[in-house]
This record gives C-alpha cells, structure tokens and sequence, in this order.
C-alpha cells in the first residue's frame, strides 16, 4: 500500500489553499461527501474543544460557502453534545451567517438545529450578520466590556477558509474587526481551516484583522499559515478527518524531533577524521570572532578535526587551540565539509572562492560546501556559481543577504513559490533561508523545508556563526544534506532552549548539554547505548 502524506525525511505535507481544494474532490472520488467531510471536521474540532471548560458563551460567525458549513456543522455537534448533558451544556449558542449557505452539504447542517426540540443550552440564537453587526451598535449583549465580568466567550471563525483571495471588506472586515476587539478583553479565538484575512500572496500582518488563539486545519497543515511569527504563537493543530492519504506535496513541514541529535553521537571506536575533517575559511582582520564561534561550535558538536585559512594577522591558536591554522589550501579525500564565510570580508571571500574553484571537485564524493554570509552573495558570480554551486552546496542567507543574491524576502506562498524558482534557475543549490521561519529549499527535489521554529533566543549576534558551525560538523560526517540540515536545526534549537537569552559565545557550551541530555535520555529509555557521550575527546558522564 502507498501512503506518502505521512512522512519525508522526518516532515509533513503543508498545503496551498488549491491543493486543500484538490485534496477534497480527491477524497470525494472515493466516495466520502461534502457532507461527511463537513461533519467530520467539525467533529474533530469539537474533540479539541473538549479539552477546555464549557464557555457561557459561544458565537460561531459562518460565510455562505463550506468553510461557514464547518461552523454550521460545528454549531450542531455542540448542540447535540449538550443535549446529551456534554460539553456545550449551559453555555450561549449564538451562529452568525453572513449570508444564506450555498452548498448542499452547508444546507443540510444549516437545517438540522430546527429539527431539536429539546435544546440544553441555555440559550440559542441564529441570525445573519447585518442584523448582528446591528446589535452590536444597539445593544450591549454583543457590545459588552468582557473586562467587566467573569463570562468566557468563544468565538468561532468559519467566515472565508481557503476560499478567500483579497483583502477583507465589508461585514467580513466589521467582524473579524469585532473579533479582535473581543479578544483584547479575554475572548478566546477559534479559527477554522485558517484565519480569515490570511492570504497567500501577502503577508498576514498586511492582510489581517485578528489573531487567533488556536486554528484547526483539516487534514494537512496549511502552507499559509507558517510565515507569520505572532500567527504561530497560536495552537495550530492539524486535524485527521478521513482525507486521501496519498498525497505528495513539495510543501513540507519539519517538527522538532530530538532524536535526530543522535547524528552528532561519537562511537567508542572512533578517531578524529570519522568524527568528521573540515575545513573553515573566513576570519578576516576585526572579525575574527565570527570563525571562532563557528569553529567552536563545530568540536561542541562533534567535530573531529578542522584546519583553517584566515588572512588575519592574528593568530587563531590564541583563541582556539584546537583549530590547525594553515597557510594555505589543501584538500584531501578524507575532507567532509569546507565553510567560507564567518567574518570574511568581500575582498577575502573573492580571494578564497578562487582558491576553492581551483581545488574543490564537485563530484558525488567531493566536500560538502557552505556558502555563508558575504560568501554566499559573492558565490553568485557566474563563473564561480558554474564553479562551485551544485548538489553538495548550501547557501545560508539571512533575509538581508538573500535579497542581494536577487531574491525577493519570504513572507507568504507566493514569495516562497518565487523563491524556489529563483533557486532552481539562478542559484542550483541547496538554500538554508534563515528567517522567523527558516527554510531549507531543494531544488533539485523541488521541496521546501519549513522550520516555523520562531525562538527569541536565537535573535542575537552570532547565531547564525552557530548554526555554521554546527552544519559542518554535521555535514563533515553525512551524506545527505536535508537530514543534516533538520539535525542541525534541531541542535541549536535545543540548545538555546537551555537558558534564557543565551549569548552565542554561550551556545557551544550548551550545544554539549543539550547532546548530553539527549543521550541520557535515550540511555534510559532503551537501556542501550554508549555508556557516556563523548564530546571534544572527552566523556560529559552520566545524566545531568
């Protein structure tokens, strides 16, 4: 049996609103209707609200089409819930229709409420949304100061879904207006499939009206929703309703996963060079510290041996003796990894990438390569792109250099859609987009890695060298650049969660508890394993 909507080197698919669309007439070809898709998502979205107390009052504001079916639908598990004594009892059941639902299955669960005669909520009201928005100036039902009272109110965004395609107007844009009004006084926000006013071709805070408190998407994540670093504040869950499973999309969504860090593990039996030989360039005079941190972080990681090139006076081993300082280039066979580009300037950087067009072979067996900051930008040049670009480089702009390598920022599916077909046509390699959220682009798959790991920890200089560091080691030892890349993630991530606000001269240290921590934690779960981690050559011991 094929099922490929499960995994992908450790993701998930995330969904453009057309493939949402696709994805529903596919399963619906396999004989499921609107109608049971429509209650089974609604369901599920019931499930989850079970998980918190019954609110005194609920108001479900529903469009005409199927996202406004999945409120309606919602509407009637609640009522059928609390008609049974369940969740939903006692509360205040208000459904807002902005206009008369269209589809047949909308229709069908439009209808059902009337057919209840004995309804166990307190109160239950349906009207449309003029005669709402009405209320709102008449009365202070709707209008009240929530800030004044001890009532929970939760309201259900199922307005628009991934039908909409421009900016709010009208009675969409009052309520969802209302919307954020209320939850400024303590409302808890539901939305169902995705916000409304989230677009896929501009960014949220252009487009938006409110923030949810929690998004339930149904069946995939959606692609949208990933961009935004306050969206993602939210509980955002992806909820299983009974879709095709066979689905492949190049929208993939990379969750934190800390048994990837078994990748930076040492074996007993191993020497410096299976540890991983890297070599490192950059440094330049007044930016020393940059290749330090990378360099440091490398051996925290697990890195075995790294011989550096620097055109600064100053000598390396002060600072770090276990960097083998060279005067010149020299590749051999058992070289994983080069770096180029913590603290180098753009004079060096063009000096090293001719040194490297000279010596690097970009075969299937050839270095891993790391463009990194000014190395990146000047990489593009077309005869050291022919030169040195391919299956085993990387790229690893932050927004800022990425722009000067001819992109455009990534903020929504459209930028991110342009984005890698800007790395297929013009860049031909891997790119490590380091953002809020970060992005690993294939375009030799057509696949992007998303990392919607928003970490304020990691807003300080220097991470970026970190991350640099750690990729390396990573890369020094592997194969397979995406699986590097999402340990490598993963890695500073769990690193920088150890304290707060950690300095980067402060990771490397961090980056051996983290791997300490992991390893203990694995030991005690299968009673199997090295008996102690070793990281720089020596044991870190048992569990902290």
């Amino acid at each position: 049996m094929k099922v490929t909507i499960s995994s992908m080197n450790g993701s998930e698919p995330l969904l453009t609103y057309q493939q949402s669309r696709d994805l529903d007439e596919k399963t619906m070809k396999l004989g499921w209707s609107s109608t049971q898709l429509m209650g089974q998502a609604a369901l599920s979205s019931l499930y989850l609200l079970k998980r918190h107390r019954t609110f005194s009052r609920i108001i479900i504001l529903c469009g005409p089409g199927n996202n406004g079916g999945d409120g309606l639908a919602l509407a009637w598990h609640i009522l059928s819930s609390a008609g049974q004594n369940g969740w939903g009892a006692g509360s205040s059941l208000t459904v807002v229709q902005t206009g008369a639902a269209k589809s047949q299955a909308a229709k069908f669960y439009e209808g059902l409420p009337g057919l209840l005669e004995n309804l166990k909520v307190q109160q239950y009201h349906h009207m449309n949304a003029d005669e709402f928005l009405l209320s709102l100036e008449q009365e202070k039902t709707f209008a009240a100061d929530l800030r004044h009272g001890s009532d929970r109110w939760l309201i259900v965004d199922a307005l628009l879904g991934s039908g909409q395609n421009r900016p709010l107007e009208g009675s969409f844009a009052r309520l969802t207006s209302w919307m954020a009004e209320k939850r400024s006084q303590g409302a808890y926000l539901l939305a169902l499939d995705v916000p409304t006013g989230l677009l896929e071709d501009r960014s949220y805070p252009e487009t938006a009206h409110y923030y949810p408190d929690e998004v339930h998407s149904y069946g995939p994540h959606r692609l949208a929703c990933m961009f935004d670093s306050e969206l993602l504040k939210s509980n955002i869950h992806a909820c299983p309703i009974g879709f095709a499973p066979d689905l492949n999309s190049p929208f993939r969504l990379v969750k934190r996963n800390q048994h990837r860090l078994i990748q930076f593990n040492r074996s007993l039996d191993s020497h410096k060079y299976s540890n991983g030989s890297a070599w490192l360039l950059g440094g330049s005079s007044g930016m020393e510290g940059a290749m330090i941190l990378s360099a440091r972080c490398f051996f925290a990681s697990g890195g075995g041996i790294l011989q550096a090139l620097s055109p600064s006076e100053k000598s390396l081993f002060l600072d770090e003796p276990s960097i083998m300082q060279k005067e010149s280039l020299g590749l051999d066979s058992r070289v994983g990894a080069i770096t180029l580009g913590p603290g180098c300037s753009r004079e060096d950087c063009q000096s090293f990438l001719a040194q490297l067009s000279e010596q690097r072979s970009e075969s299937e067996k050839g270095p891993f390569l790391i463009l990194d900051a000014g190395a990146a930008v000047e990489s593009m040049h077309p005869s050291k792109r022919e030169e040195l670009h391919g299956r085993r480089t990387v790229l690893t702009p932050h927004p800022g250099e990425w722009s000067a390598l001819g992109g455009s920022v990534i903020h929504d599916v459209e930028s991110l859609q342009s984005a890698m077909d800007f790395t297929r046509d013009h860049i031909d390699s891997y790119v490590l987009y380091k953002g809020s959220t970060s992005i690993l682009i294939d375009p030799f798959e057509n696949r992007a890695y998303l990392f919607p790991w928003a970490n304020a920890s990691l807003a300080v200089a220097g991470t970026g060298d970190c991350l640099t560091g750690i990729l390396m080691s990573a890369l020094s030892r592997s194969s397979d650049m995406v699986s590097s890349v999402m340990a490598s993630m993963e890695l500073l991530h769990s690193s920088s969660e150890i304290r707060v606000h950690p300095r980067s001269s402060q990771i490397p240290a961090l980056i051996q508890k983290a791997l300490k921590r992991v390893n203990a934690r694995a030991q005690d779960s299968t009673g199997e394993g090295n008996p102690e981690l070793t990281v720089d050559g020596q044991s870190t011991g048992g569990p902290p």
